[in-house]
């Protein structure tokens, strides 16, 4: 993961804008197969003295750590569940079918 960031004192604190970019990993949702896709998103976060929390972060011993903001921007942007192509039918298709035409067909599943 990169990030590429700014900061700007705005007030009593300060503004760290950027991007971070990387590559995500994960497994396919239906085939468990290895899948990987590009990670792109905007950053704008600020850091205060005395911070609200959940809003914004600390500033500590004189210092602004942009690590904890950046893994948060980046945990937000990955893909809740990812698929390795929309064309992927799974491990065993016939038994576990996907997509909204197996449901209405009234088709049962083994077990």
């Amino acid at each position: 993961m990169a990030l590429e960031a700014t900061v700007q004192r705005s007030g009593g604190a300060y503004l760290a804008v950027g991007r971070v970019q990387g590559t995500w990993t994960a497994e396919c949702r239906r085939c468990l197969e290895e899948v990987q896709g590009p990670l792109e998103a905007s950053m704008r976060e600020v850091f205060e003295w005395e911070p609200t929390d959940g809003e914004t972060w600390p500033i500590n011993d004189q210092r602004i750590d942009l690590a904890p903001a950046a893994r948060e921007v980046a945990m937000l942007a990955l893909p809740l569940a990812p698929l390795c192509s929309e064309e992927c039918a799974g491990p065993i298709p016939e038994r576990f079918p996907t997509g909204p035409a197996a449901a209405t067909q009234g088709r049962s599943i083994d077990r």
